[in-house]
């Protein structure tokens, strides 16, 4: 899944480490709605435990990088002055539902290039990385125009899943440092 699409992120962080990293973004939220994100599908489920010290909260670290994204999409906040100029300059707010199903899609999506390509890495040779991989195929092969996608529900899938993929890897150049 998605944890192995950022698996060189590594590590656990508590609902306090990923809050404050946001805030540090420019993104102020509460853990309680980090929980509902959760709830939601937005993010990846955390690892919850007890012990004599009281309850815990583990996060993967690549969780600072999708409520990122998921935050700029519902909050308007997404995609570049591309999007912006043809979309008549505003950029809409999607519904937590709508975020998890571009979530789950491009999850399968990346999940199903890389098995494709697991035995075979001729065509993810040309890119650096997967991400890139993943973007070049969908651009390649599965946008079409923007006024085309608000008549196509799939269209307009396929145009969220290489937003989502996008605004991933454009966040993890700005938040992931190599340790």
């Amino acid at each position: 899944m998605i944890d192995s699409f950022l698996k060189e992120e590594g590590g656990k962080m508590s609902p306090d480490e990923i809050t404050g990293e946001l805030k540090k973004l420019g993104v102020v939220i509460s853990n309680r709605t980090l929980f509902n994100y959760e709830r939601w599908g937005l993010i990846p489920r955390a690892e919850r435990g007890a012990q004599r010290g009281g309850k815990w909260t583990d996060y993967p670290r690549h969780t600072i990088v999708e409520a990122y994204v998921a935050w700029a999409f519902l909050h308007g906040q997404y995609g570049d002055e591309g999007l912006r100029k043809v979309m008549g300059g505003k950029i809409p707010k999607l519904s937590p539902k709508a975020v998890s199903s571009i979530r789950a899609h491009a999850i399968t999506l990346f999940t199903a290039i890389n098995e494709i390509c697991s035995g075979d890495k001729t065509d993810s040779n040309r890119y650096a990385n997967d991400s890139d991989f993943v973007n070049n195929f969908m651009g390649d092969n599965n946008l079409k125009k923007a006024d085309e996608m608000s008549q196509d529900t799939e269209g307009f899938i396929m145009f969220a899943v290489n937003i989502w993929n996008r605004e991933i890897a454009e966040v993890r150049k700005k938040v992931m440092s190599p340790v």
